[in-house]
């Protein structure tokens, strides 16, 4: 608690401080080729778009495989830079950036990688090179805005040695959050409850930076076909993330590193209560079978070391008696489509309608929980955007 300049008591929650867990960076184009050997240069991702017998699409290559293809919808702009996914000058250009959340009400993001993303799913040679080049790349292009921006850096998971020196070194750069896979994206992967493991876990604990796991990422993108299989496929991808949270908390990686945290981004929340019921009903109902025993019940595990998002949901307010709010927070998805920009004023009315939620625990579902995550001052984010001359900048 703090005094304001009229000697009156401030308390933080009485001033809004939105903070978006989830927000995107496009990377430069020539990004991974200037990073990648002679030999695979061919090989880095690009993103094109192309009109298929009428139909306009983005497809993501690695030299002539096509990684994934999307249809875009009517209105998709397809100006700008051709690598440019979003139509949005922001997505790529901080000064736009800054200009895109302030006409969103958004104060602070968390910054995950665009196509960078794809190199899990490239292999231990090609995909490292695409892996080393965001990562390089990233800490410097927001290294001006500490209390803006915390990009989060990718870690190869092809062999958990290699993820641990990766993420040493993401440390000594500076970096504050790390990303894995929501799933392990090779063939023979090693599974997230292997001992093999227990050092990434162990190191991530010490070194007090939380692993992100963003929904989407390593696995499958698609996996339906047919009538219904654009919902089935996004609908699958948050049982996915299930699957691992599950996995995390049976296994007693989290039960062994209690101060260990994991940012779930994109799954929505309203799951929260009916995961944490279920794991302490399998837990305690077949408790004659169940290995590794826990020190805590699965349900205290996944509310105290465990943060996910909301987007437009509500439910959550209902359930914050069971779940608390430390582990609800806030989250744009800027410039993707799914998400609330560029109207998070909006819903954030929305999801706070009617509700009788008190202003500390909005302010902390809002901004409050990230900026004590990640150690950022609300204050010092207002002011190193200040100092930006805005002026005479278009809208969108």
């Amino acid at each position: 608690m703090s005094s304001n300049s009229d000697n009156t008591l401030f308390y933080p929650w009485m001033e809004p401080f939105i903070f978006s867990h989830d927000a995107h960076v496009n990377e430069p184009p020539d990004l991974f080729k200037k990073y990648m050997s002679d030999k695979h240069k061919h090989l880095a991702v690009r993103a094109e778009r192309q009109d298929i017998d009428g139909v306009k699409y983005l497809v993501f290559l690695s030299g002539d495989t096509v990684l994934h293809r999307m249809q875009l919808a009517d209105g998709w702009s397809f100006r700008c830079d051709p690598n440019e996914l979003s139509g949005k000058v922001g997505s790529w250009d901080i000064r736009a950036r800054l200009h895109d959340m302030a006409f969103d009400g958004t104060d602070a993001s968390v910054i995950y990688s665009s196509l960078a993303g794809w190199g899990w799913a490239l292999g231990p040679e090609v995909g490292l090179q695409h892996i080393n080049a965001y990562n390089e790349w990233c800490i410097d292009h927001f290294k001006d805005f500490p209390n803006t921006f915390v990009p989060s850096a990718m870690l190869p998971v092809w062999d958990p040695v290699q993820t641990l020196k990766e993420f040493e070194r993401m440390k000594s750069l500076g970096y504050r959050s790390v990303m894995l896979p929501m799933e392990l994206p090779h063939a023979d992967p090693i599974p997230y409850n292997d001992k093999a493991w227990e050092p990434v876990w162990a190191f991530a604990e010490e070194a007090g930076i939380p692993l992100s796991l963003h929904l989407s990422t390593g696995g499958t993108l698609v996996t339906e076909r047919g009538a219904g299989a654009a919902c089935m496929n996004y609908f699958n991808l948050g049982t996915a993330a299930l699957h691992t949270i599950a996995l995390l908390i049976s296994s007693g990686a989290l039960d062994r590193h209690p101060k260990l945290k994991i940012v779930i981004t994109e799954t929505g929340c309203n799951w929260l209560t009916w995961v944490g019921e279920r794991l302490d009903e399998v837990y305690t109902r077949h408790a004659h079978y169940v290995r590794p025993k826990l020190s805590r019940m699965p349900s205290e595990i996944l509310y105290s070391q465990f943060l996910v998002t909301t987007h437009r949901e509500r439910e959550w307010i209902n359930n914050r008696h069971v779940t608390g709010v430390d582990c609800i927070c806030f989250s744009n998805d800027f410039p993707h489509r799914e998400g609330t920009f560029p109207e998070s004023k909006i819903w954030i009315d929305y999801i706070f309608a009617g509700s009788n939620i008190s202003p500390k625990e909005k302010y902390m579902v809002l901004g409050g929980n990230a900026a004590k995550l990640y150690g950022m001052d609300p204050v010092k984010s207002r002011e190193e955007k200040a100092r930006i001359d805005m002026s005479g900048f278009a809208i969108l």
